[in-house]
């Protein structure tokens, strides 16, 4: 498999701790000044589309961790009539978080890795004249991490041995996947919709009355 150069961040004459900690290679070009008065630069170490030079991803490894979340939600009616109202949960959820250098997926799924299937949930319910439908959704998410390593493998011509081939590995390699892959409701109420006048406890409580001798403050 061949893959875009390989780039090397090179440390300037007087680098800091900074610069120092990531040198090296990457698959993708970094970007420099990394700060004001850094003098690093990005070197490409081999011409993209040299004959005799490809790039294998190897090795790739992945940890798997499942969780739940638990959400309140609530759907109004307040003012309408009886009604069956559709709803969806999660579609903006739907769409997954997910990141991989160049080759990492592919090779992820030569060994053996399944990319789940995000999804929310959707349906619709029947909610009594105005009332408010107060309910908690449990949604199940999945994350995968994944490492590897990137090699650089190069054919040449030996007078004596004949082709030789020569492989180094030259950087790590990773990616991420998370999504949520389901849900369900795992319970709700209907409350009644609170009326205009519900905030005091009699009517003779509210401030509104008409020729309410008391002054109010505010």
């Amino acid at each position: 498999m061949s893959e875009p150069p390989v780039y090397e961040l090179v440390n300037g004459p007087d680098p800091c701790d900074i610069c120092v900690s990531i040198a090296g290679f990457y698959p993708v070009p970094p970007d420099v000044p990394i700060h004001l008065g850094c003098e690093c630069t990005v070197r490409t170490l081999d011409a993209e589309g040299a004959e005799d030079v490809t790039y294998e991803v190897r090795n790739v490894e992945w940890d798997e961790e499942e969780w739940t979340e638990e959400v309140q939600g609530a759907i109004s009616n307040c003012g309408n009539p009886q009604q069956s109202i559709d709803f969806s949960w999660g579609a903006e959820q739907t769409t997954p978080l997910e990141h991989f250098d160049p080759g990492v997926q592919a090779e992820a799924e030569a060994a053996g890795w399944q990319r789940p299937e995000p999804q929310g949930i959707t349906g619709h319910v029947d909610i009594a004249a105005d009332c408010t439908l107060e309910f908690t959704f449990v949604a199940r998410h999945v994350s995968f991490l994944f490492k590897g390593e990137l090699w650089r493998v190069r054919l040449s011509e030996d007078p004596i041995a004949g082709v030789v081939t020569e492989e180094e590995q030259v950087d790590e390699v990773g990616g991420i996947f998370e999504a949520m892959i389901g849900g369900e409701l795992s319970g709700y109420t209907v409350e009644p919709c609170a009326g205009e006048d519900d905030y005091f406890q009699s009517p003779e409580e509210s401030p509104w009355m008409e020729d309410d001798p008391r002054e109010i403050e505010v």
